[in-house]
């Protein structure tokens, strides 16, 4: 018999607890990883970096997250405050600050990675039995 994609999505997404779809983990790692190699890859200063690699996680959302990494990614997004320009947010932060939401855009991919490829190793072993 095939293994059904489709149906392990679905089975997948109602598992209990679960609010996080396999879709949006993938996407959110995909994210969350241009970021760390825009921020990376890049010999501009800080404030720099941060702005350049905002485009990419720009786009996600608290929902993007699993429910126990919401809070971080929330912490992240908290230095650009509502109605407020990027730019001018970022002249206000000093070199700590900057620092930190870079650490914690570092532990957000690595998290997500991780459970994408738990995510992974179950749908192989589930493909397999």
């Amino acid at each position: 018999m095939p293994f059904d994609i489709e149906k392990f999505d679905d089975e997948f997404d109602d598992q209990p607890g679960r609010t996080d779809g396999p879709h949006d983990l993938r996407y959110c790692r995909e994210k969350l990883l241009l970021t760390v190699l825009s921020l990376s890859s890049d010999d501009r200063n800080f404030r720099q970096r941060i702005f350049g690699a905002f485009h990419h996680v720009g786009s996600l959302t608290a929902a993007d997250f699993p429910a126990d990494l919401r809070g971080d990614f929330l912490d992240v997004r908290a230095w650009v405050p509502e109605g407020k320009s990027i730019v001018d947010s970022l002249a206000q932060l000093d070199e700590k600050r900057l620092r930190a939401i870079i650490s914690k855009l570092i532990f957000l991919s690595d998290a997500v990675s991780a459970r994408a490829a738990q995510s992974l190793q179950s749908a192989t072993v589930f493909r397999t039995r």
